[in-house]
């Protein structure tokens, strides 16, 4: 009896590791990118991994370096924003924006003001936890008890 218990939490212990582990170095791939000169919705995009981020950059027009204006917002499948970014002149104009713990399908709004082009270049960390599904985490956590109920009966009836 405490060989099945030992094994379930052994079996429970690494299940949850799955879902909170996170691998080291960093390791950086783009997944896509973005590039205009005017304002757009763009295409859907997904992200696997928990560590995402944007690297972006835009070039203020020549003109009116000072009236040049970014803005981005990130948005998910059901148009919820999960962060934005605001920018204006020519001082800054690159940055990176972190997402963590935000895994799943994206699209963005990018408007701009006074601007040549911008780029913006979706990456993921590859060492960062992929997306696991809650629902597969539950079944295996239910398998992991049959498993070990089985085992245990099993015992009782060879102790009889």
């Amino acid at each position: 009896m405490r060989k099945t218990t030992t094994l379930t939490l052994a079996v429970l212990i690494s299940l949850m590791a799955l879902g909170v582990s996170r691998a080291s170095p960093e390791q950086w791939t783009e997944a896509t990118r973005f590039t205009g000169s005017a304002d757009q919705n763009t295409a859907y995009f997904t992200c696997n991994h928990n560590e995402w981020r944007l690297n972006w950059t835009y070039t203020p027009s020549p003109q009116y370096p000072t009236l040049a204006g970014f803005a981005c917002t990130i948005k998910d499948n059901e148009s919820l924003t999960v962060d934005s970014i605001i920018q204006s002149g020519n001082e800054s104009t690159s940055g990176l924006t972190y997402i963590h713990n935000k895994p799943g399908t994206f699209y963005l709004t990018i408007g701009v003001a006074n601007l040549v082009d911008y780029t913006i270049i979706i990456e993921q960390d590859l060492n960062s936890v992929p997306e696991f599904p809650v629902g597969l985490l539950f079944a295996m956590l239910i398998i992991a008890i049959v498993i070990a109920t089985a085992i245990k009966r099993r015992a009782r009836f060879k102790a009889i």
